[in-house]
């Protein structure tokens, strides 16, 4: 019985391939031809996708929306193109090489996470996040395009930011911005305001 489901997925890889849907380094193709799996794109997952570690430059052949969580992490993309519309748990998308958020899911059910990138904006932020946002260690001087509402905590550490102009109108928890040269603060924050290490005017 094990043979004959190697034959099955091998089979499938195969008919994958050949079609020429996808090209290496696109989700689709990590899914359907290295993981063995059918095409979801534009589709409902019901489950969790973890894709990180696997050298991704594109998210083409994403579903369109997930009923779990979404981690595309540590691979090599330069947008979010592609990414699902809808995250019904967190959307990770740490650790690439992101200019910005343009393409990101229009609805997070849980935390959003965008650190370590090289981010300049957070244009394409869904308008609320259910959970926290972290946007720390990137390449931004303003917060324009952020969400508007957090009910968790948002860190914007370690950026390059001169003025918080565009951060959330509703932070519901604590709301971090060290390391930058903020001039200006933020408006509602339900929790505390940590600033340290950063020149505040």
């Amino acid at each position: 019985m094990r043979n004959v489901f190697k034959r099955l997925n091998s089979k499938r890889r195969v008919l994958a391939n050949d079609t020429g849907k996808y090209k290496p380094g696109e989700f689709g193709y990590w899914w359907t031809v290295i993981q063995g799996n059918e095409d979801i794109e534009g589709q409902v997952y019901r489950g969790d996708i973890d894709c990180e570690f696997n050298k991704l430059t594109s998210l083409k052949g994403a579903p369109r929306k997930v009923d779990g969580y979404f981690d595309c992490d540590r691979n090599k993309l330069t947008s979010l193109k592609g990414a699902p519309e809808y995250v019904a748990k967190s959307f990770t998308c740490s650790f690439n090489q992101l200019t910005t958020l343009e393409g990101a899911p229009e609805y997070v059910g849980g935390s959003f996470y965008c650190d370590n990138n090289k981010l300049t904006s957070l244009k394409g932020a869904p308008e609320e996040i259910r959970g926290e946002f972290y946007c720390k260690y990137n390449n931004l001087t303003f917060l324009i395009g952020a969400p508007r509402k957090v009910r968790g905590d948002f860190t914007c550490s370690f950026n390059q930011l001169t003025t918080l102009e565009g951060a959330p109108a509703y932070v519901g928890g604590n709301f971090y911005c060290g390391d930058n040269n903020i001039k200006f603060y933020p408006g509602y924050i339900k929790g505390r305001f940590y600033c340290d290490l950063s020149s505040v005017d």
